[in-house]
């Protein structure tokens, strides 16, 4: 079960996927860096865009998706617009998400429980923003 994520409590699941174990699919991609831009639409915050980016830095996925929802507030941070979003559903992405991230694939990010939650996806393997800084804060500042 995905942090943040409970049955009955966040409302149905039926939407949502869960990563596929190597064997299950042709990821190529042991880590990678994931980044989702949402707006906000009439059944709150949805999907707008998604950034995936491998080890070396390259772009693998940098797509548009459009919400399920009438969009009431597009975030003037995230730069998405309403000539962008014509372009794939959340299913289309979850599909294309799959053939890049499997259940053993470590996904780096900021705030990832956001952005799977966004993205209708249980995933495990995640190192986020939050948990690098405890690592370096132990790692810089030992306690005595």
């Amino acid at each position: 079960m995905s942090i943040g994520l409970i049955p009955g409590l966040n409302g149905p699941l039926k939407s949502y996927i869960r990563t596929l174990s190597l064997n299950h699919c042709n990821n190529k991609y042991r880590i990678c860096a994931l980044d989702c831009e949402m707006c906000y639409t009439e059944h709150g915050f949805e999907l707008t865009k998604i950034t995936v980016i491998d080890l070396e830095g390259k772009i693998v996925c940098n797509d548009f998706v459009t919400p399920d929802s009438e969009i009431l507030d597009y975030s003037r941070f995230s730069g998405v617009t309403e000539e962008h979003l014509k372009q794939n559903s959340l299913q289309q992405i979850q599909k294309k998400l799959l053939t890049l991230i499997s259940a053993e694939t470590i996904v780096v990010g900021h705030n990832l429980a956001s952005d799977f939650r966004a993205l209708h996806i249980f995933h495990e393997k995640v190192v986020t923003r939050q948990l690098l800084f405890l690592i370096l804060e132990d790692f810089f500042m030992p306690s005595d």
